[in-house]
């Protein structure tokens, strides 16, 4: 599995993915995500936007951003250098596979090269008992709330050489 940037070109793809009922079910309004998507693609430098694929296949979606550039209330608070994931899984039949901790692991890989930041936080429903399994196996634990947090190690500063690699 490998993650790659998110274009304009593949939100036809995540339009379907957030229709769907296992999607829609903890992530809401896909209307509400696609416009914010769509804007912070062209206006945004302090959200990024992956599609995990498999095999060459997309089959989920991975936003990092800064929560203090966020504009929703739930992030105020967080301390200054503080990244948030989101994450889906597309495919119904890519669910219960393994694919959200692997997704998990690549964007913390992703966020350690991305920023200065020193801590990644997740806001993840009771109900969904799946990616707390994947949060928590990639070293995640529960900060209060629906909220999850883990340390991050910051990176080298040769962060060019290494991002290469990705």
């Amino acid at each position: 599995m490998r993650l790659r940037s998110l274009s304009p070109l593949d939100m036809s793809l995540l339009r379907l993915w957030l229709n769907q009922a296992h999607v829609r079910l903890y992530f809401g309004d896909p209307k509400q995500w696609l416009g914010d998507i769509a804007y912070n693609l062209a206006n945004a430098d302090w959200t990024h936007y992956y599609l995990a694929c498999l095999d060459g296949l997309p089959i989920g979606f991975v936003q990092l951003y800064e929560t203090r550039m966020a504009p929703q209330e739930i992030w105020r608070g967080q301390p200054k250098a503080t990244m948030a994931l989101d994450y889906l899984i597309g495919p119904k039949e890519a669910l219960g596979k393994g694919h959200g901790s692997r997704m998990v692991a690549l964007a913390i890989e992703k966020a350690q090269w991305i920023g200065s930041a020193n801590r990644l936080v997740a806001d993840v429903s009771p109900e969904n008992i799946a990616s707390q399994k994947a949060l928590a196996a990639n070293g995640f634990r529960p900060a209060g709330g629906t909220f999850w947090e883990r340390p991050m190690r910051l990176a080298p500063d040769d962060r060019q050489l290494a991002a290469a690699a990705f």
